[in-house]
């Protein structure tokens, strides 16, 4: 029996360092060494008990030996009973760690497959430049997997956006006038990386990602996107996308552009799969209504 117990150590020690060794496991390392610590304690727990175990059975366990496994019962139970009472403690001050962009990549994307419609209300803060006071608006989002994305805002803003992958559409229901860009292969296409309804392994062919702590919304991680190519930099700083540590779905969007101008996209409560109305989905702007090829919401709007 002793020899298995032996063997057996042997193999959660083996265990306990292809554990600690792994890429996978993330932890930070004062904490790598905590649970070094903790799995040292339970093996010498363990050890100890079945040596006492044996002893009372049977002669093969020596005096010195028995002295030597209550010795470390008496110094590692201690210490195992503290480890346990200051997991929540540690759980709360250091959270789950953060994980990989490989990681926030493979768990957003299968989010987003996941959550074939989105709606939510939203609000977006838009600051220039060359104004010191930056607007706020409000409205609701409407989102159907990369195909859609419909924003309809509250008044007393007048405007209707519509999103599609080959254009941008803008609509003033009072004014009845219009915009739309189209965004083909080459032309405008770098006004298609919205963030929004787009996986993030797409997201990563034009940009380089980057996965921090948000400091700003209490369990979410911050994802920063950086324009890769030569195109996208001269209009684009920053693409920021908070993501939810629960759902892996984004809760904000901040747009910065090369010269200064930033819009914020903060999404309150979210409705995942539930039913869009066709008039939406398939928003068209009346026919008749005076359009301009332009997408000027980007662009300095007066009021």
């Amino acid at each position: 029996m002793g020899g298995n117990l032996e063997n057996s150590m042997m193999l959660f020690a083996d265990i306990r360092l292809s554990f600690l060794q792994n890429s996978a496991v993330r932890l930070l390392p004062t904490f790598r060494r905590l649970w070094l610590d903790f799995v040292t304690c339970l093996l010498a727990i363990f050890y100890a008990r079945d040596c006492s175990g044996r002893a009372q059975h049977t002669n093969s366990v020596g005096l010195a030996k028995l002295t030597f496994c209550k010795w470390l019962r008496l110094l590692y139970l201690p210490r195992l009973i503290l480890f346990v009472l200051c997991g929540s403690l540690a759980q709360c001050a250091f959270g789950d760690g953060i994980p990989t962009v490989k990681e926030v990549v493979e768990r957003f994307d299968i989010a987003q497959a996941r959550a074939e419609t989105i709606q939510a209300p939203f609000s977006l803060t838009i600051r220039r430049t060359l104004l010191q006071t930056p607007t706020i608006t409000r409205g609701t989002l409407y989102l159907s997997g990369s195909d859609c994305v419909h924003l309809t805002f509250a008044p007393p803003e007048d405007l209707i956006i519509h999103i599609t992958p080959k254009a941008l559409v803008s609509y003033s229901p009072s004014e009845k006038k219009g915009e739309m860009l189209k965004i083909g292969p080459i032309k405008n296409a770098n006004r298609k990386f919205l963030g929004l309804g787009q996986q993030l392994s797409f997201l990563s062919d034009f940009f380089k990602l980057e996965v921090s702590e948000s400091k700003d919304i209490s369990g979410t991680i911050l994802v920063t996107l950086k324009p890769r190519s030569i195109s996208l930099k001269k209009r684009m700083d920053v693409l920021q996308i908070w993501i939810d540590r629960e759902t892996y779905l984004p809760k904000r969007l901040n747009w910065i552009e090369r010269g200064g101008d930033a819009w914020l996209l903060e999404l309150g409560s979210l409705q995942i799969n539930k039913a869009i109305p066709a008039s939406i989905l398939n928003f068209a702007v009346p026919k008749e209504t005076p359009m301009r090829s332009q997408f000027s919401f980007f662009a300095t709007r007066k009021k």
